[in-house]
C-alpha cells in the first residue's frame, strides 16, 4: 500500500480509539439518566442556548436542502418535458 494510504489508516484508527477511550471515560462520570441526557443539571445558560441553537440549525438546514433539492429537480423534470414537448410538436 502507498504510504498516503498507511497514513489515512493509522490516523482514522488512533481517532476511534481516542473518542472510544473519551466516551469510556466520560461514561464513569453520570451517575444516572438525567446525568447523561441533561448534563446534571449543571449546563450554564450560554451552552444550553448554543445547544438550542445548533439544534435548530442543524434542522433549518436539514429542510432547506431538502427543499432544494426539490425543487431543483421538479424544474429540471418540467423542463425536460417541456423541451420534449416543443421537440414533439416540432415534429409533427
Amino acid at each position: 500500500m502507498k504510504s498516503n494510504l498507511i497514513c489515512m489508516l493509522i490516523t482514522i484508527v488512533a481517532y476511534l480509539i481516542l473518542m472510544i477511550v473519551v466516551g469510556i471515560l466520560a461514561s464513569k462520570k453520570n451517575k444516572d439518566t438525567s446525568d447523561f441526557y441533561l448534563g446534571g443539571r449543571k449546563l450554564g445558560p450560554i451552552v444550553t442556548a448554543m445547544s438550542a441553537e445548533a439544534s435548530d440549525t442543524t434542522g433549518c438546514s436539514l429542510q432547506n436542502g431538502c427543499e432544494f433539492i426539490l425543487s431543483t429537480t421538479a424544474r429540471l423534470q418540467f423542463q425536460t418535458f417541456s423541451r420534449t414537448a416543443i421537440t414533439i410538436t416540432n415534429i409533427s
